[in-house]
């Protein structure tokens, strides 16, 4: 349990530090001064942030997983499998992967690196909603 809530804080670091690089291109790319955005880091250190959070946060729910399936496995056998919401968290975690993926081996770095860190959030969301007890009160 330990494990995968270090990895959404280590995914909300990595999607806060992406919201900040989209929000400080686009100030910069506008060439305007004197607002708050002047304070923001430089783009380099906001994906550099980004990605090591990525990794962090990627070494974390990976242990978890794997911790968490192999007790889930060992308390109820392979009955959990069939379950919608371990197909959402494996789904989930197979989009971090990618993410992974095209940031260390195909470069990606930037603006499509900083939407897919906001998408990771958003996955990493609907999987939490779908562990917790929060489906009956959406349900309704």
């Amino acid at each position: 349990m330990l494990l995968i809530l270090a990895g959404y804080v280590a995914m909300l670091l990595m999607a806060v530090s992406s919201m900040f690089y989209l929000v400080q291109e686009r100030h910069l790319k506008r060439k305007s001064t004197g607002s708050l955005f002047d304070r923001l880091p430089p783009l380099g250190t906001l994906d550099s942030l980004s990605s090591r959070s990525m990794a962090i946060g990627f070494v974390c729910t990976t242990a978890g997983v794997i911790t968490g399936g192999t007790w889930a496995y060992i308390e109820s056998g392979t009955r959990w499998i069939s379950e919608g919401k371990v197909h959402i968290a494996l789904f989930t975690w197979v989009f971090y992967l990618v993410l992974v993926y095209l940031r260390s081996s195909a470069g990606w770095r930037g603006r499509r690196a900083a939407f897919l860190s906001i998408y990771m959030l958003l996955f990493s969301a609907l999987t939490w909603v779908s562990h917790s007890d929060l489906r009956p009160i959406l349900a309704r």
